[in-house]
């Protein structure tokens, strides 16, 4: 595994360079202290099994390219984006504040935009999630809460209703919607491609007996979801910090925790916020440990999550084994990254999305 993530990385084309009214904060962990133990940490407990972890890390280190929000001198401009994909070579932004999903190429310059605002066939009102999956690209719409789904060419395909709140969701081959559930008990909200539904997944024994004694079930769960090769689905769970993998079914196949150290860290961190909103008089939804669950370009998982100079873990979606990425020892600005929403990782570019725009950065093996 060790290879493999690090040989992705480092390998070929190494030269191309929240609603009204709430606060959900999202809070993600990583520590230094982590690369000194490895996985294993709950076996003696009958627990879930902590992530490996695989070394050297890598480091945020050049940036490349960056395009600015709402930039006024611009003649292209995006405003209130809210995610990001990797498509084929490019990159597909959600431009939820022009009702458009908006390409661009590798270097960040706009290719081309899908759709437009309004209600109809083809068009969008606040697109909030982006996925691609077999030979659809779909957008989850605030406004019209619905799915739009657009052939990889751009134009429009059909549309399906979203059917609840908001979540992050994937799709697998057969263009069937899984979204982070609302309810309860169950990590996924199934929407088939025939009309069908279902909620599927239930929260597994040794995941559910990580929870506190006494602890709250959070009102909005925000958890995280991504479908790989084969149409294997991955759930991050960002309550307890636990990886889930499962089948179209929702039949799980494995579970691993963050490494253990990282993941008390996160925990405290992520209380300790939510304890200090509340005493303010804020109603928090949600104090999520991660921000967002992507698929790199080669294949393995990149969960963005932010605590000291860690901001995101590369995951190998068979071994679950862990490379962490580090932003540099060395003061600079490196805001863009460690407050990101969306980020994804192809080859050695790490694209990042923030309220300020669009950027990337070089990523590379950190030395001794």
């Amino acid at each position: 595994m060790s290879g493999r993530i690090g040989r992705r990385l480092s390998g070929r084309r190494l030269a191309r360079e929240s609603n009204a009214g709430f606060i959900a904060a999202s809070i993600a962990g990583a520590g230094l202290l982590i690369l000194c133990g490895c996985g294993g940490a709950n076996e003696s407990d009958g627990g879930p099994v902590s992530m490996d972890i695989v070394e050297p890390p890598l480091v945020v280190a050049t940036r490349l390219h960056a395009r600015s929000e709402w930039t006024v001198a611009d003649t292209f401009a995006f405003f209130r984006a809210t995610d990001l994909l990797l498509l084929e070579d490019d990159i597909l932004v959600g431009d939820s504040g022009n009702d458009r999903l908006v390409l661009f190429d590798e270097e960040l310059v706009p290719l081309r935009t899908i759709g437009r605002e309004g209600a109809g066939p083809g068009e969008l009102r606040q697109p909030f999630r982006i996925r691609a999956g077999g030979r659809f690209l779909v957008a989850s719409e605030l406004g019209n809460s619905r799915f739009s789904f657009f052939h990889r060419d751009g134009t429009f395909s059909h549309v399906v209703p979203r059917l609840g709140l908001e979540g992050v969701f994937d799709l697998t081959s057969d263009g069937s919607v899984y979204r982070a559930s609302m309810a309860d008990g169950h990590y996924l909200f199934r929407v088939g491609s025939g009309g069908d539904t279902a909620s599927i997944a239930p929260i597994p024994a040794e995941v559910r007996a990580l929870r506190k004694p006494g602890a709250d079930a959070p009102r909005w769960r925000s958890d995280l979801v991504v479908a790989t090769e084969g149409d294997t689905l991955h759930v991050f769970d960002n309550q307890v910090g636990a990886l889930i993998k499962l089948d179209p079914g929702g039949r799980v196949h494995a579970v691993r925790t963050l490494p253990e150290t990282l993941r008390r860290g996160a925990l405290e961190k992520s209380e300790n916020l939510h304890r200090s909103l509340s005493d303010a008089g804020h109603r928090v939804l949600a104090s999520p440990l991660a921000a967002h669950l992507s698929v790199t370009g080669e294949g393995d998982l990149f969960l963005r999550l932010t605590y000291e100079r860690v901001v995101g873990l590369l995951i190998d979606p068979h071994s679950y084994s862990v490379r962490f990425v580090y932003v540099p020892a060395a003061t600079g600005d490196w805001a863009p990254v460690s407050q990101s929403l969306a980020a994804a990782v192809r080859d050695s570019t790490l694209f990042v999305l923030g309220t300020d725009g669009i950027a990337s950065f070089r990523l590379r093996e950190e030395s001794n």
